[in-house]
């Protein structure tokens, strides 16, 4: 009875990896070019999303029209 049961062990497939696009994985760092060093930094420490000075002559130029939702 025992023989009918036996079965073999299923081994695992390898799989295929799935590269990014324009990935080569011959070449060193995939050929892509390196990330940029800013990614890692905290968001308001990063040059790109610093807050513009306002000067008092850009402040003397923005007019107020009213208040908020006062319409034309």
């Amino acid at each position: 009875m025992s023989l009918l049961f036996t079965s073999k062990k299923r081994t695992k497939r390898k799989r295929k990896p799935v590269y990014p696009k324009g990935y080569n994985p011959e070449l060193p760092n995939g050929g892509l070019p390196p990330p940029d060093p800013e990614r890692w930094m905290a968001k308001w420490q990063r040059t790109d999303f610093k807050k513009k000075k306002v000067t008092s002559q850009q402040r003397k130029n923005e007019t107020v029209k009213g208040s908020q939702g006062q319409g034309k």
